[in-house]
């Protein structure tokens, strides 16, 4: 039983370090945060709302930081989605 712990907590790790890579922030010379999921710009921030998002952040660890930058984007498509377009044939 102890061997199957220590392979869960070895997974829990693993993806515990793959999750806190995904999201990263910069931040730009007009004040704008711009959010990054591995490596392309999800969401951008401008005024008010990058002002909190930056004081809130700074007083956060790295798996928090991830956490509130996953709420901040929200869903977000990857480009491979499809639009669910529904065409309704005119026929009588």
């Amino acid at each position: 039983m102890v061997s199957r712990i220590f392979r869960c907590a070895d997974c829990l790790q693993l993806v515990n370090k793959l999750a806190q890579s995904r999201f990263s922030y910069r931040t730009s010379k007009s004040g704008s945060v711009m959010i990054d999921s591995n490596g392309k710009i999800v969401k951008t921030l401008k005024n008010a709302r990058a002002s909190k998002f930056l004081d809130t952040i700074a007083s956060l660890n790295d798996a928090e930081a991830q956490l509130l930058m996953a709420k901040t984007t929200g869903p977000f498509k990857f480009g491979n989605e499809r639009q669910g377009i529904y065409i309704r044939s005119r026929g009588k």
